[in-house]
């Protein structure tokens, strides 16, 4: 039989109770008080109507940067073209700029393009960062050559192989 430690059991239980305490005390004061969710809900309709606009931005955000993502990443991994170690190591590099840093030249890019207070405004930033084809080229690095090769055989094209 194992020897049970109940000072060590009892320690984890009260670091879970800890821990767990602020989430709970919020969820139950959210729910116990009546006017607190009608007056967000049902006096106020406009927060679900906001919600669901972003809910809406935000898939077609990650849709698109999926998209740009698997593609750039597959070509800086299969593929070899002039500059390739230079452009993917700037992209690392703009990955490590903190975001305060692009807020200027991204609004004049945008005031630019005559896309200030628009959806493309908030869509266009976020589509375009380079941790989803830094994260897509480490994924397609390790897929190995011989298995694109197998589908290129079997008559598959670039995009069918991407697939």
């Amino acid at each position: 039989m194992k020897k049970r430690h109940i000072g060590g059991t009892a320690f984890v239980l009260l670091l879970c109770a800890a821990l767990l305490f602020p989430a709970v005390y919020i969820a139950v004061g959210a729910l116990s008080h009546p006017g607190g969710l009608y007056r967000v809900f049902i006096r106020q309709p406009d927060y679900l109507y906001k919600f669901w606009k972003t809910l809406a931005l935000d898939i077609v955000v990650v849709g698109c940067q999926i998209l740009v993502s698997c593609r750039g990443g597959f070509a800086f991994a299969k593929f070899t073209f002039r500059w390739k170690r230079g452009l993917f190591f700037l992209m690392i590099v703009l990955m490590m700029l903190p975001v305060q840093a692009t807020l200027v030249p991204n609004y004049i890019i945008l005031d630019r393009l005559r896309l200030l207070n628009t959806w493309a405004a908030l869509a266009l930033p976020c589509i375009f960062l380079p941790f989803g084809t830094v994260l897509m080229t480490q994924a397609f690095r390790s897929v190995p050559d011989e298995v694109l090769d197998a589908a290129r055989m079997d008559g598959a094209n670039t995009w069918q192989t991407l697939w």
